[in-house]
């Protein structure tokens, strides 16, 4: 059932889907589904959504790109899997202090 008080979908661009795809099943253990060669769909939990293919060039939030932080007790095993993957490093959050 939606839920009108939280985003209940999500798009998200991805230069290579195949690499976004493969960063999140090996990472998160998610099942993405392949929509043609220009869009991979998720349902998982409490938020569902999609990667679609994008030229455009993602420079990171002070640009104005979207920022998803996904938690993970085992943080370190997934930035070693992924290592080739990720754009940003794995950093704590909330931060401490």
């Amino acid at each position: 059932m939606l839920d009108y008080r939280r985003i209940n979908l999500i798009e998200l661009p991805s230069k290579e889907i195949w690499s976004t795809k493969a960063f999140y099943e090996n990472g998160f253990g998610w099942t993405l589904q392949d929509h043609g060669d220009g869009y991979c769909p998720f349902i998982h939990g409490l938020l569902d959504g999609g990667f679609y293919r994008s030229r455009l060039r993602i420079n990171g939030t002070r640009e104005g790109a979207a920022l998803a932080v996904l938690y993970a007790d085992e943080s370190q095993a997934i930035s070693e899997r992924n290592t080739m993957l990720m754009a940003e490093s794995v950093w704590e959050f909330p931060p401490p202090g």
